[in-house]
C-alpha cells in the first residue's frame, strides 16, 4: 500500500455529499473532534486502528446510551480526514451525537483515547456552527489542480497511510442511492 498525498476530488464530492445527507436524515454533524497520533515508521497504519479503536468504543457507548433514553436507534454518522503535516498525524473527526449526550461524550472520548493509546493525546472537541466552512476546512488537503472545482483553497496536509477521507456507510453513496429508492416507491398519501 502506498500512502496519499492528497484528496482525490471524487473523494471531496462523497465527503460534501456524506456531510450534507447527515443534515437531510436528521443527524447534522454537531462535533468536530481532533485526535493527534503518533506514527511510529514501520507500523504507518497504527493510527488509523487506534482510531477505528477509539471509534468502536463510541458505538457501543452510542448503542447503549440511545436504548437507556429510549431515542431511536441509529448507527455512528461521521465523517473523517487525516492530516499529517510536519509531525503532526491527526484525524478531523466530524460526528454527530445527539444533543442531550454531548456533555457524556466529552466526558467519555479522554478516557477512551486513554485506553487506546495509554496515555491521552492531544484532543480537541468543539460545537459546529458553520458546516459548510468546516467540510472545506478539513477538505484542504484536495488535489490542487481541482480544489477551485469546490470552493475549496487547498493546502498540502503530508504523506497519509491508509485512508484519507472516510464517510459513515450510513452516508455513503449506497445508503443515500438506497433512500432515493424508498421514497420513489412510497404510496402517494390518499391513494389506496
Amino acid at each position: 500500500m502506498q500512502p496519499s498525498v492528497f484528496i482525490r476530488p471524487r473523494q471531496t464530492r462523497e465527503m460534501k455529499r456524506a456531510g450534507r445527507y447527515a443534515w437531510k436524515i436528521g443527524r447534522g454533524l454537531n462535533l468536530w473532534v481532533v485526535i493527534n497520533f503518533e506514527c511510529p515508521e514501520g507500523d504507518e497504519l497504527l493510527p488509523q486502528r487506534q482510531f477505528q479503536a477509539i471509534r468502536k468504543k463510541m458505538r457501543s457507548w452510542l448503542e447503549y446510551r440511545q436504548g437507556k433514553l429510549n431515542l431511536p436507534r441509529s448507527p455512528i454518522t461521521d465523517i473523517r480526514t487525516w492530516e499529517h503535516v510536519g509531525e503532526r498525524y491527526h484525524v478531523n473527526w466530524v460526528v454527530h451525537v445527539p444533543d442531550q449526550m454531548i456533555d457524556e461524550f466529552q466526558e467519555k472520548l479522554p478516557k477512551w483515547i486513554e485506553k487506546v493509546m495509554g496515555e491521552l493525546k492531544d484532543c480537541h472537541v468543539q460545537k459546529v456552527y458553520h458546516f459548510n466552512g468546516l467540510l472545506k476546512y478539513i477538505l484542504k488537503g484536495t488535489l490542487a489542480s481541482h480544489a477551485h472545482r469546490f470552493g475549496i483553497d487547498p493546502s498540502p496536509q503530508g504523506r497519509v497511510w491508509g485512508r484519507r477521507a472516510v464517510a459513515a456507510r450510513c452516508l455513503g453513496r449506497a445508503a443515500r442511492e438506497s433512500a432515493v429508492t424508498k421514497e420513489e416507491v412510497q404510496p402517494l398519501s390518499g391513494s389506496s
